[in-house]
């Protein structure tokens, strides 16, 4: 259970400790959308399917520090191949397929335990983290998720109740203007639990929502 929640960013490492946790994570995602086509001087209403496969392995550096705070470092390397169709009717008017690969946007954090659980109040953590922009926004048409600079500030609480452990976060991410772009500030909250099934086996239950 301690390991869950110290993954989680609910329970910060003891100073002077180092945990490295690689990741690996696989998305599909299917989109359909109407499309225009013309042919003879005709234009034709068709239907665009684009397929998208994306693997991405993560490698995350959590270090304990003194005064209850953590230093945390990550770094993702994204994989994606995208596939569209495109028909009018049944027919075929395209297709294609391509595909992208590049590390993503170096995150750096520190978090800090700002209040000790007590009978009454719950422990609660803050945490800042920079997303940079070292990652790539797209390639081929394909995007892969960076390339922008992204700040996040969040309060983690936790209360215990054994063998279960409450969880609540809410968060705000603002995201830096790139090439005439800028993303929405992102506001997202979740809360859940954790329950010890035994010494070496827990299981979550979590709702997460966000707002952008």
């Amino acid at each position: 259970l301690m390991r869950s929640l110290t993954r989680e960013g609910a329970l910060l490492l003891p100073p002077g400790v180092l945990e490295i946790e690689p990741g690996l994570s696989y998305a599909r995602k299917e989109d359909s959308a109407p499309h225009l086509f013309t042919s003879d001087g005709l234009i034709y209403v068709g239907e665009t399917d684009l397929n998208t496969d994306s693997v991405t392995a993560d490698v995350a550096v959590r270090l304990g520090f003194p005064w209850d705070s953590q230093l945390e470092l990550g770094l993702p390397y994204r994989w994606t191949q995208g596939e569209y169709v495109s028909q009018v009717g049944l027919a075929t008017v395209e297709s294609g397929s391509q595909s992208a690969a590049a590390f993503g946007d170096l995150r750096v954090g520190l978090a800090r335990t700002l209040l000790r659980e007590n009978w009454r109040r719950p422990n609660l953590i803050g945490r800042i983290t920079w997303d940079t922009d070292s990652g790539k926004l797209s390639e081929n048409g394909l995007s892969l998720g960076g390339g922008f600079n992204e700040f996040r500030g969040s309060l983690t609480a936790i209360k215990r109740q054994d063998p279960m452990v409450f969880v609540g976060e809410l968060a705000y991410e603002y995201s830096l203007e790139k090439e005439h772009f800028k993303p929405g500030p992102i506001i997202s909250a979740n809360v859940g639990s954790l329950i010890a099934m035994s010494p070496e086996t827990s299981i979550r239950f979590l709702v997460a929502g966000a707002y952008q």
